[in-house]
């Protein structure tokens, strides 16, 4: 078994395997887009398992800036772990995660992190490797009102200024922890990401001033918000109802990591927390810091760590 990297193996068979494992279809097109304007990227892109030049697994890395308490931190994130149904159980993925923390550490990077289900294999194989369990996932389900009208002078628009939800997230993050250092381009590196469901922005005024945004996507008649940045929480619950008026959903769902400072405030305003069987995992590169070390580092346990779905890999 061969371990080569991206541009070493053909750009078709890591198609099939995306295709087959992921429904992602992840061509040399998409690659090359990725590679573009996703600076978090490294040369290598992916590592892959080859036998008998057949493309057998894959295990990607980018390498994100986050914020603890000591300063800014820069972690590795797994993606793309697969295996070709036919080589599953042969150890290939794990060949390759060693690999990938090799790689990082080399860089002198000191956690890896990665988002995974507990009732997956796979949840098996990283706790074999050392990740833990950093933070959960949770969703959060609303039933919604039929509105008519709002006392509210909020108004929504999809029209954003340059800057404007860069600027918006600043204010949002600050005193955060996390994943709070976002490149300008953030939204084009995220759809350039072809497996994330697209998101709809509304940014909502009131008067003319902005004070806040949501990403979201409406299928029937659920209203899925996959981030909502409102840098005053007290402006969250009129920009719920705001989009609540405007989208006419039957339900809203939120997606949230706990330890982030809002969820308290979802759940005044009936977002009812769900169990998820998503998890937020970590290894210490180094075998240096306990769990609970690391989750310090991040604030989890004070409710300042900032994760939303769009900045999972």
């Amino acid at each position: 078994m061969k371990i080569l990297e991206y541009d070493e193996v053909g750009g078709d068979q890591v198609l099939e395997l995306n295709v087959r494992c992921f429904g992602w279809f992840l061509s040399p097109n998409e690659v090359k887009n990725i590679r573009k304007v996703d600076k978090r990227v490294p040369e290598y892109f992916a590592f892959y398992a080859v036998e008998r030049n057949e493309v057998l697994s894959q295990v990607g890395i980018v390498t994100v800036d986050t914020e603890c308490t000591s300063g800014k931190e820069k972690v590795g994130f797994i993606w793309g772990v697969c295996t070709r149904p036919d080589a599953a159980r042969s150890g290939l993925a794990m060949k390759l995660m060693k690999e990938a923390h090799d790689r990082l550490s080399g860089e002198n990077i000191r956690y890896s992190f990665l988002v995974t289900g507990k009732s997956l294999v796979a949840y098996n194989l990283y706790n074999e490797l050392g990740y833990k369990d950093f933070a959960s996932s949770y969703w959060g389900l609303r039933e919604c009102k039929s509105l008519s009208k709002s006392n509210s002078k909020i108004t929504l628009s999809s029209k954003i200024k340059n800057n404007e939800l860069v600027e918006i997230f600043t204010k949002y993050s600050k005193g955060l922890y996390g994943f709070v250092h976002r490149p300008e381009n953030f939204l084009q590196v995220r759809n350039a990401w072809t497996w994330m469901p697209q998101s709809k922005v509304h940014v909502f005024k009131d008067k003319k001033s902005s004070i806040g945004y949501a990403l979201v996507g409406k299928e029937k008649d659920i209203l899925k918000i996959r981030e909502l940045c409102c840098p005053n929480k007290k402006d969250i619950s009129r920009c719920i109802r705001a989009l609540e008026l405007k989208l006419k959903p039957k339900y809203m769902l939120s997606e949230w990591t706990a330890g982030i400072h809002q969820i308290n405030m979802l759940g005044q305003i009936g977002f009812k927390p769900l169990g998820s069987y998503a998890t937020l995992m970590v290894k210490d590169l180094k075998q240096k810091h306990s769990i609970k070390k690391i989750q310090r580092l991040y604030g989890v346990k004070e409710g300042k760590f900032q994760m939303t779905p769009v900045d999972e890999y």
